[in-house]
């Protein structure tokens, strides 16, 4: 999908990033903002895609990846 994107010029870079949603979650205050900003560094250009992204509704600070 993002080499596709990235033919038609809708991408910069067309790499995709796959990670899980439980490894944006952290475990205590503080922790989940720089781990979501380090993914969407990684994938920028590209795609994100965030396997089993459900688990931000089940978790404390799966909010804080969302607003983040």
């Amino acid at each position: 999908l993002g080499r596709y994107f990235h033919e038609l010029g809708f991408l910069e870079k067309g790499h995709v990033v796959e990670v899980s949603a439980s490894s944006l979650i952290g475990q205590y205050v503080g922790q989940t903002a720089p781990k979501v900003r380090a993914a969407f560094e990684a994938a920028k250009g590209g795609v994100l895609f965030i396997d089993e992204i459900y688990h931000f509704n089940e978790t404390k600070f799966g909010q804080d990846a969302i607003s983040e």
